[in-house]
């Protein structure tokens, strides 16, 4: 089963992390076809960075959206870069971390009409918007469909503040029908990823998604680790008990460490965004 699903990361100065996020997925994600990276930098040490990154090889593609982001193209570059070949596209941004087991096939599966997106940062466990810091946002669930391995509901009938109400997340595992996302693109003006969500989810654009369902596996495959930020359209809580500066883990890319997978703690997981520390070791 072929369904030209293509995985789509979004990276600003984080190389290192970019890292963690690609061995997580190629550790846990199967049936996809493609790893396409798009990414920024703010100076010539992360552009190193990124360059021993891309030297070893693990995606299959990548673009610098240097000079298009935070322009008024950078929207209608995107949705070239999504292109036609795909029929399925899979969000990612650079803090997340796959740490559960994924078949792309199951997800397209799950993709019925009524369905705008697949979530794999969702799931029943998933019961706060950010935890692991001081700052603590709950995310309750209310009703939704049992459907064995996976979980199904109305995101109309959920908080459009948080994550279960939140029919586009523009990253964080999240798989659209190419074609949906793309016109869904057309529609709104943004500059960045996060501005790009957060015209997407306003009021007068989700009333135009005629999906009105969410999917997701019934326990989370995905989280975001907000132990820094990047962000300046819209910040984000993050580094409130684990805080580790891009700067400091660009520095220690160079120096031959990476992220140990293997020794993250992610036995805990109780929601979409929460910090986890990053042990390092030396790459072989």
């Amino acid at each position: 089963m072929n369904n030209k699903v293509q995985l789509m990361i979004f990276s600003y100065n984080r190389p290192l992390q970019l890292d963690l996020l690609i061995n997580s997925i190629r550790k846990n994600i199967t049936d996809f076809d493609k790893i396409i990276v798009t990414f920024n930098y703010s100076n010539n040490k992360f552009l190193k960075g990124y360059d021993n990154f891309m030297e070893k090889g693990l995606v299959d593609q990548w673009y610098c959206d240097k000079g298009i982001a935070h322009t008024p193209a950078f929207k209608n570059y995107l949705v070239e870069l999504m292109g036609d070949e795909y029929s399925y596209t899979c969000l990612f941004s650079d803090d997340a971390i796959v740490y559960g087991k994924v078949s792309m096939n199951d997800v397209i599966a799950q993709m019925t009409d009524d369905v705008i997106s697949f979530s794999l940062r969702s799931g029943l466990n998933a019961k706060y918007s950010f935890y692991g810091g001081k700052t603590i946002i709950e995310n309750p669930w209310g009703k939704y469909e049992d459907l064995e391995e996976f979980i199904k509901w109305d995101w109309t009938e959920y908080n459009p503040k948080r994550c279960n109400g939140y029919p586009i997340g523009f990253g964080d595992g999240c798989t659209f029908k190419t074609e949906t996302i793309k016109y869904l693109l057309d529609r709104i003006e943004g500059q960045s990823p996060n501005e790009i969500e957060r015209y997407l989810n306003q009021v007068e654009n989700r009333e135009v998604i005629a999906q009105k369902k969410l999917v997701a596996y019934k326990h989370s495959k995905l989280v975001s680790n907000p132990v820094n930020n990047v962000n300046t359209f819209s910040p984000l809580f993050s580094g409130e008990k684990f805080s580790y500066p891009v700067e400091k883990l660009n520095d220690k890319y160079l120096e031959g460490y990476v992220v140990d997978l293997e020794a993250i703690d992610f036995s805990n997981i109780k929601a979409t965004h929460q910090e986890l520390a990053l042990p390092l070791k030396k790459e072989s």
